[in-house]
C-alpha cells in the first residue's frame, strides 16, 4: 500500500506531522493508566455553559492548527524535522516506523501525524486509519497541553455511501466534523458538531448517516492515548 493509495479521491485530509519521541519528555508507557475514556459518536450534547474556559480552549486549539498547517507546507519528510514528522504503523506487527525522505513502506495500517512545540513536547497527534475500500476517510486528533493532558478533541471523516431520511443516498462525498473541548480535570464542556455535502452545503439538521463506523475513543493524556494505541517505536 504506498503513499498514493492513502491519499485517493477522498483525501481531504492533508499529510500531517509526527514527532521524534526520543526528543519528547513524558512518563513511561508501564507507568501510565489507561483511563475509561469517553466514546465520540459524534452528535452535539448538552453541557454546562462555562464560555470563558471554552474560549481559551477554542484559541490554544486554533493556536495549534494554525502552526500545523505552517508546517504542512513543507512537504519534504526529512529526519531533522523535530516538530513535524510522520510515522506508520505495520498492520502485522504493530511496529511504528518514521516516514524519511518520503519513502513509504509496502504495507500500512494507520498513519499517524505527530507535531510537537519548540521543546519537543507533543501537543497534537492525527490518527488516519488506512480505508481498503476508498470509500472513506477519517482522522482523528488529539490535542495535548505542555503537560501532556489532552484538552481538545477533533474528528473529520468523509464517505461516500451516506444515508439521509427522506433523501435516499446524496450525490458525492458526505463530510461531517466534530470538535469536544475538555477542562483539566478532563470534563467535557463543549461539543459541537457539522455535516457538510459534496458542495459543502450545511446539512446537519436533515439527520443524515455515514455508513461507515467513526465512533472513537478519547484519552485524558498522552501516555494513555500511547498505550491505549500501543505504539512501538523505533530506537
Amino acid at each position: 500500500m504506498h503513499r498514493k493509495l492513502l491519499v485517493a479521491s477522498l483525501a481531504f485530509l492533508s499529510l500531517a506531522c509526527t514527532p521524534n519521541r526520543e526528543s519528547v519528555k513524558q512518563e513511561p508507557l508501564e507507568a501510565s493508566v489507561v483511563e475509561k475514556p469517553p466514546v465520540i459518536s459524534g452528535r452535539k450534547e448538552k453541557l454546562r455553559p462555562t464560555s470563558g474556559m471554552q474560549q481559551a480552549l477554542r484559541q490554544q486549539k486554533a493556536i495549534i492548527d494554525s502552526l500545523f498547517e505552517v508546517e504542512l507546507k513543507d512537504t519534504l519528510l526529512t529526519s531533522r524535522r523535530k516538530k513535524f514528522q510522520v510515522w506508520v504503523k505495520h498492520p502485522e506487527t504493530g511496529e511504528l516506523t518514521q516516514v524519511v525522505n518520503n519513502k513509504w513502506p509496502e504495507e500500512v495500517e494507520t498513519t499517524f501525524n505527530f507535531f510537537m512545540d519548540d521543546q519537543g513536547r507533543i501537543i497534537r497527534i492525527s490518527e488516519m486509519p488506512y480505508s481498503e475500500s476508498g470509500d472513506w476517510d477519517m482522522m482523528f486528533s488529539h490535542y495535548f497541553t505542555a503537560e501532556g493532558t489532552t484538552f481538545a478533541f477533533e474528528k473529520q471523516v468523509s464517505a461516500f455511501n451516506t444515508y439521509c431520511p427522506n433523501d435516499e443516498y446524496p450525490d458525492g462525498i458526505t463530510r461531517e466534523k466534530a470538535i469536544h473541548l475538555y477542562s483539566p480535570s478532563f470534563t467535557l464542556i463543549d461539543s459541537t458538531y457539522k455535516m457538510t455535502d459534496d458542495e459543502d452545503k450545511d446539512i446537519t439538521t436533515r439527520k443524515c448517516e455515514l455508513e461507515v463506523d467513526s465512533e472513537t475513543q478519547v484519552y485524558r493524556n498522552l501516555s494513555s492515548y500511547l498505550a491505549a494505541a500501543k505504539l512501538k517505536f523505533n530506537k
